[in-house]
């Protein structure tokens, strides 16, 4: 973990290490992490391996473990005020209704790697992950339907630029978009062949960035 408490001018470098891989020869060995996410200044969230989900309540100075209730690994979470979403490995959905003081397990009805959630609203939301792998919710994530796209590449990173319309990337140099929040999807000319692993758009212009230091620009002039 990097925190910087001078808007970014500066970082101070601190290892979380209350927690230690199971079965491992050296005890010291630290999980790795993912995502992190603050719902306010100063309650924070991280993912790992392992089911690691560990939480500060002093923005970031000190964090402890929560628990998650699964082994598997935690890519990705998202926070709409106190409910939250966790994904991972083998389908992996986990919520929380309070905060992320507990954590429940969700049905997927996948088994592939789940890489990537954004929550639009209250009750909109997708899922990416490996396989071509779109999932949707339109209740708030009580229920989660996988959606057809068309491509079969392990997805990552999207975004939405407005209610309907959502850009999504992943491996390949692969780029979809709806129009229609997620009812039909468009393969879009990415015109390069490495992996991409997100995306930030703006109305008309964007980036996405990927493996080996790509920058892709996108700039739609009407």
């Amino acid at each position: 973990m990097l925190l910087s408490t001078d808007g970014g001018l500066s970082f101070v470098k601190n290892i979380y290490t209350g927690y230690k891989k199971k079965n491992s020869q050296d005890s010291g060995n630290n999980l790795d992490l993912y995502s992190l996410q603050f719902i306010d200044r100063n309650h924070g969230y991280i993912v790992g391996d392992d089911g690691l989900i560990i939480e500060s309540m002093d923005g970031g100075v000190t964090w402890e473990e929560r628990t998650s209730g699964t082994n598997s690994q935690l890519f990705h979470l998202c926070f709409r005020y106190k409910r939250g979403w966790a994904v991972g490995s083998g389908g992996t959905i986990l919520s929380t209704v309070d905060g992320g003081k507990n954590w429940h397990p969700q049905p997927s009805n996948t088994q592939d790697d789940l890489n990537r959630i954004w929550m639009v609203n209250d009750t909109d939301g997708f899922i990416t992950g490996d396989k071509g792998t779109v999932l949707r919710t339109r209740n708030g994530g009580a229920t989660w339907e996988k959606l057809n796209v068309p491509t079969q590449q392990p997805l990552f990173g999207m975004c939405f630029t407005d209610n309907k319309t959502c850009w999504i990337v992943g491996y390949g140099g692969t780029i979809i978009r709806t129009y229609n929040m997620g009812d039909s999807w468009v393969e879009q000319t990415s015109n390069t062949d490495l992996d991409l692993f997100a995306l930030s758009l703006k109305k008309n212009r964007g980036f996405a960035i990927g493996r080996d230091g790509v920058v892709m620009k996108y700039d739609e002039r009407k």
